[in-house]
């Protein structure tokens, strides 16, 4: 992966943004991204994923912070397509400050019916970013909000990967994500929530743990692992659901 070590920086640093100028960003940036989302890496290639670059005129206005741009992503709705999506999207969340950047997950905000997707694709979410009013990169993990390891990870052997997942962010902070340690690979579930809870934050959550697994995986990809995902049978735990697993051999 091109500039892994860029985005493996970037994990304990990256800051939401919610305060943009509005200035437009120069042709020679908006290149740079838009190479970038040309090699973004799926976790699963069958998928097929569209990132448009939107502005914010194109947004409908509830929901939205004000940016200049927005990044609005579709895909075929299949398989682990939004797990998938967020794991996507989170490079670019990690690239963008690398440019002196800043964007912000805004998880009800959607594109006017202006922005066309493909007919056989689902709209799955939209990501702000621009520049700053401030620009304020984290300095120390302790700047996170975060629950402890042990409450998200159970295992040792991976405590320093399982760290860096930790720091993903996630729709109202939920971090809903449960990480199990197995040999040479981490088993990956995500909350069972309530009927009432399920139908507001299922659908988020699952691109959460999209998130999670990109931090995950340049974690272990930095660290000399070859990280791969798979579907394998694993234990029932109580009040959460089995998702997947990255197996590192």
């Amino acid at each position: 992966m091109q500039k892994a070590d860029a985005l493996y920086n970037q994990i304990t640093q990256r800051k939401s943004v919610r305060q943009y100028k509005m200035d437009a960003l120069d042709a020679e940036t908006l290149q740079k991204i838009d190479q970038f989302i040309q090699q973004l890496v799926p976790m699963d290639s069958e998928i097929e994923v569209t990132f448009t670059r939107t502005p914010y005129e194109a947004m409908g206005k509830l929901f939205s912070i004000k940016a200049p741009y927005y990044m609005t992503v579709a895909s075929e709705p299949t398989g682990n397509y939004l797990e998938n999506a967020g794991f996507m999207l989170q490079q670019l969340d990690l690239f963008l400050p690398t440019l002196g950047l800043g964007g912000c997950w805004v998880g009800m905000a959607k594109p006017s019916k202006s922005v066309g997707f493909n007919k056989s694709h689902e709209f799955i979410i939209a990501y702000a970013f621009g520049t700053p009013e401030i620009f304020e990169p984290r300095t120390s993990v302790t700047q996170f909000s975060r629950f402890p390891l042990n409450k998200i990870h159970k295992g040792e052997q991976y405590s320093e990967l399982i760290e860096l997942a930790r720091l993903a962010p996630s729709a109202t902070n939920s971090q809903p994500w449960l990480y199990v340690d197995a040999e040479e690979s981490i088993h990956i579930y995500r909350i069972r929530q309530n009927i009432f809870k399920g139908l507001i934050f299922e659908r988020l959550n699952r691109i959460d743990v999209g998130i999670g697994l990109f931090h995950l995986y340049i974690a272990a990809l930095v660290k000399g692992f070859t990280p791969s995902f798979t579907i394998v049978e694993t234990p029932e735990i109580k009040d959460y659901q089995y998702v997947m697993t990255i197996k590192f051999n």
